[in-house]
């Protein structure tokens, strides 16, 4: 299935109900696709170039999901979108709205995401709900994003953040092995209600930026504040043996 250089989104659904030769949807980043479902039970799928998605986007089944050098862009028009993921791993993910206030309901489902994870990539503040997204290359927030969706840096890869928007309100979750971790490359400001930056493995860098959390958990790693200035639950944190790790100046 092609998208045109400009499709109209919409309210229709299309579904991919599949063949044994597989199918491949592709586009342009304006190719505006309306509710996507695939549902190919075990037959193959690939995404190229851009998917653009305005309404709702639903894996059920499918057999080999080939993803390579794909950006699936998940742009709610009318709200709420659901977006359930199935258990594939996708390259570069975007997700935000075309205006403000819009919800994207994740499902209680998990997006792995092998390339560029984006958040708030309209531009306008959303809502992002009931679900985990899997960074294992590099999260850039764009807009301010709340909701409950929470986010892990998993792998073995080095990563950064960037974008000093608050992200959604769920668990923030570093756990990269191999001796790699996360670093800053900007000011971040992870602060809702409840919400902990969790460090199961791999050392936190702030690299001179300043880190804002409503709560943190070291779990025996180090966090370097690089002249960085950090602040949890509004008080502003020294050097030492804290919060079950080290932090370092």
């Amino acid at each position: 299935m092609s998208a045109g250089p400009s499709g109209m989104g919409g309210s229709a659904l299309i579904e991919l109900t599949g063949n044994a030769g597989g199918q491949t949807i592709t586009g342009t980043a304006n190719s505006l696709l309306p509710n996507l479902q695939i549902n190919t039970g075990a037959n193959p799928v690939t995404l190229t170039n851009y998917v653009h998605v305005t309404g709702n986007y639903t894996v059920t089944s499918a057999g080999t999901f080939t993803t390579t050098g794909s950006t699936l862009i998940l742009d709610c028009w009318s709200t709420p979108c659901v977006d359930t993921a199935g258990p594939e791993t996708y390259n570069n993910l975007a997700v935000g709205p075309g205006s403000a206030g819009k919800i994207n309901n994740l499902n209680s489902s998990t997006f792995n995401v092998g390339g560029l994870l984006t958040l708030g990539s309209g531009g306008y503040s959303s809502t992002l709900n009931s679900g985990t997204i899997n960074a294992y290359n590099s999260l850039v927030i764009s807009a301010l994003v709340s909701g409950s969706a929470s986010v892990q840096f998993l792998g073995t890869n080095a990563q950064t953040t960037t974008g000093s928007n608050n992200s959604p309100g769920g668990p923030m979750t570093v756990n990269i092995t191999g001796g790699a971790g996360l670093t800053l490359a900007s000011a971040t400001t992870w602060n809702a209600g409840g919400q902990v930056l969790n460090v199961v493995s791999g050392p936190v860098n702030m690299a001179g930026f300043a880190l804002t959390v409503k709560g943190l958990t070291l779990n025996g790693n180090t966090l370097t504040k690089n002249g960085g200035v950090l602040t949890v639950n509004g008080s502003v944190i020294g050097t030492g043996a804290l919060f079950g790790g080290t932090i370092l100046p």
